[in-house]
């Protein structure tokens, strides 16, 4: 026992840091207007503390309003296939970009293009460009006059187009819906969702039979359906800096059970019933974030539980094609299940320890 704690808290002590999310959200809202195109732009804190680390060389004691004149340049508004020339209307209160990161909070512009009457407008930001440390995912909502706002969410510059054919918007479809954010919810497992990656893997590991692992799959399926629908509608709702170290930490006990109870047991899927219920809070925070359609709310919601469903289905996939020709030897457990265990465990206490204190 005591050489087991041993070795996990050695392996948290040099373990690398990992980040489980590497998403930057940035939102936009545009209007266009006879005349004219309004937008106002939204980076998190995350976002603008990323922002400034990758152009200003760390350095926040920026004033807003030259920061707001580069997050300007790096809009690309085109009419017709022209790029028009923006100028701000309002530029976040804080007198420093500092100021805001410091009050927690992300920062806020208003800008404003002047055009005619185009066929087509096109969006473009280049926020990120360039930058590898980040995943940045763009949400832009735009309204069109006497149209519904219409959501597009996209995860690089490059291809965060969108053009606005003959002054007017479909509003997106059911099927498109439901296609698009099971997409989302797919790509929030693999590559964004490590941590979660993590904790079915731990689930695998302890698995001896298919049954077994098919119950606490089914399990954990279910309880994050539950706290993932209630937390969409309101019904329950936990901070983010509760729920993010606690799916740290439930990932650290999946693993550590695995090495000290390697038959647990009717209590595992008990255990991973509960953890699956916070897990469903994390994911309805990512899914928040994509502020998806209202008048979609269904089809984006059953998009992206199916879509984390495929991840998760991916995942044991994978970790079948590698390790179920020899799961029936005798050295599996020594060899494979406490070493893969342990070093689980030591990750989910790092970032436990991570997201509680950094």
């Amino acid at each position: 026992m005591k050489r087991i704690l041993a070795i996990l808290f050695a392996a948290a002590a040099i373990s690398v840091p990992c980040h489980a999310h590497t998403m930057v959200v940035t939102n936009a809202k545009a209007e266009v207007e006879p005349g004219a195109i309004e937008m106002n732009v939204e980076l998190t804190r995350e976002a603008a503390a990323l922002y400034a680390t990758s152009h200003y060389g760390g350095k926040t004691e920026v004033s807003l309003s030259d920061f707001s004149k580069r997050i300007l340049d790096e809009i690309q508004i085109t009419a017709d296939g022209k790029r028009l020339t923006g100028r701000a209307l309002s530029v976040d209160p804080a007198p420093t970009l500092a100021a805001a990161i410091d009050e927690g909070r992300g920062v806020n512009f208003r800008y404003r293009w002047e055009t005619e009457n185009p066929r087509e407008v096109g969006f473009s930001f280049r926020f990120f460009q360039g930058v590898d440390e980040v995943r940045p995912l763009y949400n832009l909502s735009y309204r069109l006059p006497g149209q519904k706002a219409v959501m597009r969410q996209f995860f690089r510059e490059d291809v965060f187009t969108v053009a606005i054919g003959e002054g007017k918007a479909a509003s997106e479809g059911f099927v498109d819906t439901l296609a698009r954010f099971v997409v989302l919810g797919v790509q929030h497992i693999v590559p964004d969702g490590l941590d979660h990656v993590l904790f079915i893997l731990g689930l695998y590991l302890s698995a001896v039979a298919f049954l077994p692992l098919l119950k606490q799959v089914t399990a954990f399926t279910l309880a994050h359906s539950i706290t993932l629908v209630f937390s969409m509608l309101g019904v329950v709702s936990l901070p983010a800096h509760v729920v993010e170290p606690v799916i740290a930490l439930s990932i650290a006990v999946i693993a550590v059970e695995n090495v000290l109870m390697p038959s647990s047991g009717r209590s595992r899927w008990i255990l991973v019933f509960v953890f699956g219920l916070i897990h469903g809070m994390g994911f309805a925070g990512v899914l928040s974030e994509l502020d998806m359609p209202q008048q979609r709310f269904v089809p984006a919601l059953l998009g992206f539980n199916v879509g984390v469903e495929l991840g998760q289905l991916a995942v044991i996939a994978a970790a079948a094609a590698c390790t179920a020709w020899f799961m029936k030897r005798s050295w599996y457990r020594r060899i494979v299940v406490i070493p893969a265990s342990l070093a689980i465990a030591a990750v989910g206490l790092f970032w436990t320890v991570e997201r509680i204190f950094f």
